[in-house]
C-alpha cells in the first residue's frame, strides 16, 4: 500500500465517521472533534491488529536472525541473492553478495552469529572489499557493538548496518522469510511437588516468615488498609508454622 492508498483510506474512514456522528450531533465544530477521536482510537486498534496478524503469519525479527545463524553465512548468502534483481548481475563470493547498481559496486555481508559482531570481522570484510574495489558495504547482523560502529566510521567508503527489523521487514515484502530451523522442545518431566515444596519450606526460613508475619500484624493498626495487612500477616505467618510442620 502506497502513501495515496493510504490516504485515501485514511480520508474515507475520517469521513464516514463524521457523516454518522454528524447525524448525531449538532454542532459540526463538535462533531468533528469526537470523529477526530474515535478514528484515532480506531485506527491504532486496525495498526494493532494488522501487526498482530503479521506477527504470528510471519517469523518474528529473533527467529530471523536465530535462524540465519544457524544456517550459516554460505546459506544465507545464497538465500538473500535471490530478492535481488538479476539485471544487477548478483554473485557469491567469499561468503558475500556482491552487485553493481548504476555502475556502483556494493558489497552485502551476512553475518549472523549468537553474538555481537567484531571489529576483526568487519575489518576483514572491508579489506576484501578494498581488494574488489567495493566502498559501498552492508552489514547484516543480530547485533553490532558502539566500538564496530566506531571502527565503520573511521574506515573508508561507506558502511551501513542494517538493523535486523528493517531486514525483516524487507523479506516480508519479498515473501523471503527463511523457515524457521529450530523448536524448543518441552520438557516430559513432571513437577514433583513434594520436591518444590521441601525447597521451599524449610525450617530456617520460619523465622523470616514469623518476623514478616509479626511485621505486617502490627503495621496493620497503623495503616487504613487494614483487611489487607492482616490477610498477609495471616499467610506470613501460616507459612512460618507451614515450615516447622513439613521440615521435621
Amino acid at each position: 500500500m502506497n502513501k495515496l492508498d493510504k490516504i485515501v483510506l485514511n480520508t474515507s474512514a475520517f469521513a464516514i465517521i463524521l457523516l454518522w456522528i454528524n447525524y448525531i450531533v449538532d454542532e459540526l465544530a463538535s462533531a468533528v472533534f469526537v470523529s477526530f477521536l474515535i478514528f484515532l482510537l480506531l485506527r491504532v486498534l486496525f495498526i494493532h491488529l494488522i501487526n498482530r496478524y503479521r506477527d504470528k503469519k510471519n517469523i518474528t525479527v529473533w527467529e530471523m536472525s536465530q535462524s540465519f545463524a544457524i544456517m550459516g553465512a554460505e546459506s544465507v548468502c545464497a538465500h538473500l541473492i535471490k530478492v535481488i534483481p538479476e539485471i544487477y548481475r548478483p554473485y557469491i563470493e567469499n561468503n558475500c553478495i556482491l552487485y553493481e547498481k548504476n555502475g556502483a559496486k556494493t558489497l552485502i555481508a551476512p553475518l549472523f552469529k549468537f553474538g555481537n559482531v567484531s571489529n576483526d570481522e568487519i575489518a576483514k570484510i572491508w579489506r576484501y572489499a578494498q581488494t574488489k574495489g567495493i566502498d559501498k558495504i552492508y552489514l547484516l547482523a543480530r547485533a553490532h557493538q558502539r566500538s564496530g560502529v566506531q571502527l565503520a566510521n573511521c574506515l573508508k567508503g561507506d558502511i551501513e548496518f542494517v538493523q535486523p527489523r528493517s531486514l525483516h521487514k524487507f523479506l516480508i515484502k519479498h515473501n523471503a522469510l527463511p523457515q524457521k530451523n529450530f523448536k524448543y522442545k518441552k520438557s516430559k518431566r513432571k513437577i514433583d511437588f513434594k520436591d518444590a515444596l521441601s525447597n521451599i519450606l524449610i525450617r530456617k526460613r520460619a523465622k523470616y516468615f514469623l518476623f514478616s508475619g509479626i511485621f505486617l500484624a502490627v503495621f496493620s493498626y497503623f495503616s487504613p488498609l487494614i483487611i489487607y495487612y492482616l490477610i498477609m500477616a495471616t499467610i506470613s505467618l501460616s507459612m512460618s508454622v507451614a515450615c516447622l510442620v513439613y521440615d521435621r
